[in-house]
């Protein structure tokens, strides 16, 4: 059967003898091979136990890179499907995999996901999806559907047909994080694939939704990363994915959320706005070859400020 030819690939920044749980976990589940991406500064090197593989990066290559290589070296094992992890995911069941593998099977699925629940509270969604135009962050709202057609958070518990990369390409590995996940599954969809999420089938992650902070009249949310890489390589993607997939409605969504956040409100020094359309503007003309990031000391400042404001998280 095809299921049982599936590889999983499993990010983390963890050393591997820190991974031992996580391996474990994912064995559990019996997939046929194990890809374990060690994406740290620990020398280069690959190293199989059994049918578990190692591969040590040498660097951080950022969530893009790292996918992109495991994903590669996944395909040279000439598997039906690849599952893809990050190592601070945690499945809900051992039978996760060969539910997923299931329900891509009965809806001829090319992606299927499960949903991503917050591991600080799982009444809460990790990340929103959409459902009558809404964002919707609690479990008990898309609970009662079979599945999301045409919507999934990439890369969590993900399970891919292998023959859809073939024909879209891997993870943007220029991308690094934040924002190449969206980007493939932009597309994904430019290529006409089923995209499915499950909301029967689980797995928990840490919440985005601390992140968010609400602007213009609360109508729309800013997303503040609680650290310079992460918000700067947010902004410089966004910026780039407006251009590549031709969304002007991000673009104007985009500038009326930065501008009522960081100047409309009057918290904020001129110089954060500044920084932000700046990278921003980069990522639109392209520039995702460079490392961009924001001053240090103005990211600081744009912590300390929003802290100050305090949180807009569950309302």
């Amino acid at each position: 059967m095809e299921l049982e030819n599936t590889v999983a690939v499993v990010l983390t920044q963890s050393d591997v003898e820190i991974t031992d749980i996580l391996i474990e976990r994912i064995i559990s589940m019996s997939p046929k091979y194990l890809i374990v991406v060690i994406n740290n500064p620990s020398p280069a090197g690959k190293y199989q136990s059994e049918n578990v593989f190692f591969i040590n990066t040498g660097k951080n290559l950022g969530a893009a890179g790292g996918f992109s290589l495991g994903i590669s070296e996944a395909l040279r094992l000439r598997p039906e499907f690849i599952w893809t992890c990050d190592d601070d995911a945690i499945p809900d069941s051992k039978d996760l995999l060969k539910d997923l593998g299931i329900q891509a099977c009965i809806y001829a699925a090319d992606i299927t996901a499960p949903i991503i629940v917050s591991s600080e509270n799982p009444d809460r969604l990790a990340f929103p999806y959409r459902r009558y135009g809404k964002r919707l962050w609690k479990c008990s709202d898309i609970i009662k559907f079979d599945f999301l057609l045409g919507q999934a958070h990439l890369f969590n518990g993900t399970l891919f047909r292998a023959s859809i990369f073939a024909d879209t390409g891997l993870p943007d590995a220029r991308l690094f994080i934040r924002g190449d996940e969206r980007e493939f599954l932009l597309r994904v969809k430019r290529k006409g694939f089923k995209i499915l999420t499950i909301p029967n089938l689980r797995i928990s992650h840490p919440t985005g939704e601390n992140e968010l902070h609400h602007t213009f009249f609360k109508l729309l949310r800013v997303p503040i990363p609680q650290s310079n890489v992460k918000y700067s390589y947010y902004v410089r993607n966004r910026g780039y994915l407006v251009r590549k997939f031709h969304r002007v409605d991000w673009l104007l969504i985009d500038l009326i959320r930065y501008f009522s956040f960081f100047i409309l409100s009057g918290r904020f020094p001129f110089s954060i706005f500044q920084e932000t359309l700046w990278l921003y503007f980069k990522g639109f003309l392209g520039a995702v070859d460079e490392e961009l990031l924001m001053d240090d000391a103005t990211y600081l400042r744009l912590i300390a400020e929003t802290s100050a404001g305090g949180s807009s998280s569950y309302l």
